[in-house]
């Protein structure tokens, strides 16, 4: 479970959760060579999420299939398959998993490790929590920032810090 307390969210109800497909996104973007944003998305990705009492008994777990990157460029997203960037055929699942949930009002923060490549480092995304669905479901939105370098990513091309977006649908699983 995690390791953090703090107040519950208002309507959240408890339960195993899963996401829904059609209404969650895990997004990046990041500045490319010439300073443009580069943006993209993972479209394959699985998600078990424990809600508890509060958010200290909560837990979450994501895992993103790394070859599923879509930029809009079939040239770029083979691209970032090679060794030097997601190094796909070694490692070709991103994970996460909370250590630790704090909520406040609507304002969500979840601390965890994320591993990329064969590297795990923590990361804080915050957000928050958009409300319940008449089917039993949740509404969330959170977003951090994370080194490339971090997680080994060596490339030339990415050394800006990479923001995440994360728009998650809950569904009762």
């Amino acid at each position: 479970m995690t390791d953090t307390t703090s107040g519950a969210l208002p309507g959240l109800r408890g339960g195993s959760f899963t996401v829904s497909p059609a209404g969650s996104r895990i997004g990046f973007s990041t500045r490319n060579l010439i300073g443009m944003t580069a943006a993209g998305e993972f479209q394959d990705f699985r998600a078990d999420i424990q809600v508890g009492a509060g958010p200290a008994d909560s837990a979450i777990g994501v895992t993103v299939v790394m070859s599923s990157v879509n930029t809009k460029s079939k040239m770029r997203d083979r691209d970032l398959q090679k060794k030097k960037i997601f190094n796909s055929a070694t490692r070709p699942e991103m994970d996460f998993s909370s250590t630790g949930i704090t909520a406040a009002g609507d304002a969500v923060t979840i601390t965890g490790l994320l591993t990329v490549r064969d590297q795990t480092r923590r990361i804080t995304l915050a957000g928050r929590y958009t409300g319940t669905t008449p089917g039993g479901g949740h509404g969330f939105e959170v977003g951090g920032v994370v080194n490339p370098r971090d997680f080994g990513i060596t490339h030339p091309a990415i050394k800006k810090p990479v923001t995440i977006q994360i728009t998650a649908g809950l569904v009762p699983a």
